[in-house]
């Protein structure tokens, strides 16, 4: 989508270029009208901020998302170990 795989700068640089940046404000934006990998980027990194709310994004995401977005959220959920989200 970005000339370039999840794995390098290049695509990294575009994606920032494209949403505005990487904190949460920009992943949120991306959760919500990104397409398959920006979201799921988007999922990784808002788990990371352990919010209540971000968690009920994602527990969303469970029943209703794509199948590669069902499981991204899944992975997140399951993997935080601080209990919020339980």
């Amino acid at each position: 989508m970005y000339g370039g795989n999840a794995n390098n700068e290049t695509y990294y640089k575009a994606f920032v270029s494209h949403w505005g940046g990487l904190k949460l404000e920009h992943m949120r934006q991306v959760f919500e009208v990104g397409e398959d990998e920006e979201k799921v980027l988007a999922i990784f990194a808002l788990v990371l901020s352990a919010t209540e709310k971000n968690a009920n994004l994602l527990a969303s995401l469970l029943y209703q998302a794509s199948r590669m977005e069902c499981w991204a959220s899944a992975i997140c959920l399951m993997d935080n170990r601080s209990g919020q989200h339980r």
